[in-house]
């Protein structure tokens, strides 16, 4: 494993409690205003991501930052994926490839927050942070309560799954109802028919949770998961710093397998901003004192990386096959 660290010097910053920095440079996105209560952020982004950031108004590229408002949804296209976070209470939503989604309710209860989303294909993560959450869909209704939950739902191949791998989950329609805990599954393949009994989740339903989602490979693995950031979710961009090039007669390693990151911000009060162009494009950013893991699929990368109000580095050659432990402001 190579392991590289990098260290910036900090300048003062001032967050304003509920409100989004500007834009990272060059976007074309207006500055997000300040809202009150829960808000649900776009944190990552991958590829093709298309936000409707409330009924009114046509699907547009999304962007980092942006804010989703009750009517407002999002859809991906093939091989993209998207992170939503919700605020202030840290709940995760990601998107999986080919699906598409409306935020129905985002609840600001703050002893128990309920949000429903209406999936009308494809996948959705959901690690859980506090409060009830539940996923309408044309078959039934999904809901997951201080865990984390799946929902796969294809009319056209395996009807709704859902996956419970922590927690208490349930789900139910018209036909009958299911509670599930902690490692179980059940299906409803066609319209009108019950909830299949309880079953264990598949190596495959396992797999698709740790190669979409950090927090539940962490959990698997035994290990803590990175605790939320301080500050609100909508100043999360995250990626890596860049190793340096190979000297001229150095050996260039392969490219094959995934290039992992592990990123820590120690910087008190900048916020640490990346943009990754290669097999897929990615821009994320970490606030003060947050951190942020996970991989990119192998392949060639040229990574851009600045502080909030810092000067921009790269955009440096990085190779699949790495894993890259870095910290700011060490």
């Amino acid at each position: 494993m190579k392991t590289f660290s990098t260290c910036f010097l900090t300048i003062l910053i001032v967050l304003l409690s509920a409100c989004a920095p500007p834009p990272p440079p060059n976007s074309d996105a207006p500055p997000i205003a300040a809202q009150s209560g829960r808000i649900a952020v776009f944190t990552e982004l991958e590829n093709d991501i298309r936000a409707q950031t409330n009924a009114d108004v046509d699907p547009a590229p999304a962007i980092i930052g942006q804010n989703l408002i009750p009517g407002g949804g999002a859809q991906s296209g093939q091989d993209s994926r998207a992170r939503l976070d919700l605020a202030p209470d840290g709940t995760v939503i990601r998107l999986g490839p080919n699906s598409i989604f409306t935020l129905e309710e985002l609840g600001n209860d703050a002893q128990n927050p309920l949000t429903r989303l209406q999936l009308l294909g494809g996948q959705l993560w959901i690690i859980l942070s506090g409060g009830e959450l539940e996923v309408d869909t044309p078959y039934g209704i999904a809901g997951v309560r201080g865990s984390m939950m799946s929902v796969d739902f294809d009319p056209d191949a395996d009807g709704l799954t859902i996956t419970c791998l922590e927690g208490h989950c349930s789900l139910a329609n018209e036909a009958g109802e299911v509670e599930l805990t902690e490692g179980l599954a059940s299906v409803i393949s066609a319209k009108g028919l019950p909830p299949s009994p309880p079953r264990d989740i598949t190596a495959e339903e396992r797999d698709a949770w740790t190669s979409i989602s950090p927090e539940a490979d962490a959990y698997l693995k035994s290990e803590p998961a990175p605790p939320p950031p301080d500050i609100l979710p909508i100043l999360i961009e995250t990626l890596m710093p860049p190793p340096p090039e190979p000297a001229p007669n150095e050996d260039v390693p392969p490219s094959s397998g995934p290039l992992k990151y592990n990123l820590n911000n120690n910087c008190p009060d900048q916020v640490w901003h990346w943009q990754f162009e290669g097999t897929v494009s990615r821009s994320l950013s970490i606030p003060p004192g947050g951190s942020a893991s996970g991989q990119l699929p192998a392949g060639e990368y040229y990574a851009t990386d600045w502080l909030e109000g810092g000067e921009t580095h790269g955009p440096d050659h990085i190779h699949g096959g790495w894993t890259l432990e870095v910290t700011a402001c060490r």
